[in-house]
């Protein structure tokens, strides 16, 4: 009789622990809800700094005069490139234009244009489909500007400002620089922004570019590729 009446007290015991776990207790669910308090909290802190990072673009967009209702350039004659692009350093920019103009001192710029392209998409290696989704222009910011020049002797040339460096890119066609960076294709749609004829001196350019790599700064907001195409 006794080991059966403890028998009984044992199996209400172990029903009583088993009818507690099974649901969460006071302390568990706060918990809970604070931790999903804090992740909303967190959700729009994130949110907001986004927001206001588009703003300050759109802003700084507007100023600089760049939108994006200029012309869509046609596919590339070709679909491989044969131009040489090379980063530029506040030493070796005046070497490069020397070894690839044939006259550097009286060589001039005769049309130079400002191109936009969307920004690197991200999940480059998905589904065609999904990756032209990431690639849209979304916001009258969300792209990358560049610049395309001509010089004498029928030479293209592209620069480029990315957060690693500035790049210059040079060959005999001009879709090799419009339509393709470090040998592999632009994301489309490329736009031409604006585009204008002058006679200013390759040298001067390069002057130039001296001066803007001896500090060779990038900033999201105020010292990327759009405001550098502007200055050029």
């Amino acid at each position: 009789a006794v080991v059966s009446t403890q028998s009984r007290s044992r199996s209400k015991k172990i029903k009583v622990i088993s009818s507690s776990s099974s649901h969460p207790t006071v302390q568990a669910i706060v918990q809970i809800q604070i931790e999903q308090f804090f992740g909303k909290i967190f959700e729009v802190l994130v949110l907001s700094l986004y927001l206001s990072m588009w703003v300050s673009l759109t802003i700084s967009s507007f100023l600089y005069h760049f939108k994006l209702s200029g012309e869509h350039v046609g596919p590339p004659a070709t679909n491989f490139t044969k131009a040489t692009t090379q980063q530029l350093t506040a030493d070796n920019v005046g070497q490069i234009f020397r070894n690839n103009t044939r006259y550097f001192e009286t060589t001039t710029i005769g049309i130079i244009f400002v191109y936009s392209c969307p920004l690197t998409a991200p999940f480059s290696s998905s589904t065609t489909s999904f990756r032209s989704a990431f690639q849209r222009q979304y916001l009258p910011v969300d792209y990358h500007a560049f610049v395309v020049f001509r010089t004498g002797g029928d030479m293209n040339w592209a620069l480029d400002k990315q957060r690693e460096g500035i790049f210059l890119s040079w060959g005999i066609k001009k879709d090799w620089v419009t339509h393709f960076f470090k040998g592999k294709p632009r994301a489309k749609p490329i736009q031409m922004l604006t585009g204008d004829f002058t006679r200013s001196p390759v040298s001067d350019l390069a002057r130039r570019l001296r001066i803007i790599l001896t500090s060779n700064e990038y900033d999201l907001i105020e010292k990327n590729c759009q405001h550098f195409s502007k200055e050029i």
